[in-house]
This record gives structure tokens, C-alpha cells and sequence, in this order.
């Protein structure tokens, strides 16, 4: 797996929302759990971007400041990569998932996906069914976004109360 930046990451997420919106609103009957992944993931996505935009300032302030600590310590930071890193597992896990449910009777011959922004909403589409096989697999990666989404706010609600203390 690629480790994308967090701005990467974002990116992804933002793709892969709109890949699933345009799933959702050309399926005939389109299946309850789509529609809330896109909109778990996007506000996973909106949420590490605010916290990417709170890092980036505190990142300004130490290098304009010439102080060693801003808001945030080292491992402050480390923590908001770490949790970009599993935002992306789960968003990896997502486009794997639904493009595997195409490849009917050939799940596990899938090694490794390229994912690229400009073909992703063309896979989803095409290939993404929802079966029997991809529903438990959809709800488990809600339940790690909503997960996610929670520990993405606590960091959050942190960092703004760390602002304040400076």
C-alpha cells in the first residue's frame, strides 16, 4: 500500500465520494449502505482536511516563530499521519471491495490495485455490485469510518484546545 500525504489521501476520499454519489444515483435501486459510505467518507476526508489545515498553521507558526513547540508536539503530528494512513487503508479497502464484487468467482486473484482518480469512478461503476458478497464487507468499513470519524474529532476538538493554551 502506498502511503499517499495527507492531501493525497483527502484527494482519494473526495473520489472516491463522488465515484460512489454517481453509483448511487445511477442504480435503479440504489442500496441504503452506499449512500452512507459516501457520506461517511466524506466527512472523514472533510475532517482530516481541517486537521491537515490546523497542522500546516501550527507547522508556519514554529518556522516564522523560530520557537521549538507550537501547538502541537511531535507526536501530535505523527498521530495525524497515523490516522490519515488508516483512513486510506479503509478507503483502499472500499474500491478494492466493490471491484472485486464484479470479478464474479475470481475475488481472490486480485492482488493489488492501481488506483487512479481519473478510471475510479468508471470501475466503481462498471464493476461495482452490490451482492451478497460486497454488503457485510460495505458495512464493515462503515463501522471503521464511523470509528474513524470519532477519533478524527477527538484530534480535532484536541488540537483546537492545544491553539488555545499557546
Amino acid at each position: 500500500m502506498a502511503n499517499l500525504p495527507v492531501t493525497g489521501v483527502v484527494n482519494l476520499a473526495l473520489d472516491l465520494v463522488s465515484a460512489l454519489d454517481v453509483k448511487a444515483s445511477t442504480t435503479r435501486c440504489p442500496d441504503e449502505n452506499l449512500t452512507e459510505l459516501a457520506s461517511r467518507i466524506g466527512s472523514t476526508a472533510l475532517l482530516l482536511r481541517q486537521l491537515y489545515s490546523l497542522l500546516s498553521e501550527d507547522l508556519a507558526y514554529r518556522g516564522t516563530t523560530g520557537e521549538i513547540v507550537g501547538a502541537l508536539k511531535e507526536e501530535g503530528e505523527k498521530a495525524i499521519h497515523n490516522v490519515s494512513a488508516q483512513c486510506e487503508a479503509v478507503y483502499r479497502t472500499v474500491i478494492t471491495n466493490f471491484i472485486k464484487s464484479g470479478r464474479r468467482g475470481r475475488k481472490n486473484k486480485l492482488k493489488a490495485i492501481d488506483i487512479d482518480s481519473t478510471k475510479l469512478k468508471t470501475d466503481i461503476i462498471a464493476y461495482g455490485y452490490i451482492t451478497g458478497w460486497l454488503r457485510p464487507r460495505l458495512k464493515l468499513s462503515l463501522d471503521q469510518l464511523s470509528i474513524l470519524r470519532g477519533k478524527l474529532l477527538v484530534m480535532l476538538q484536541v488540537m483546537n484546545l492545544a491553539k488555545l493554551q499557546v
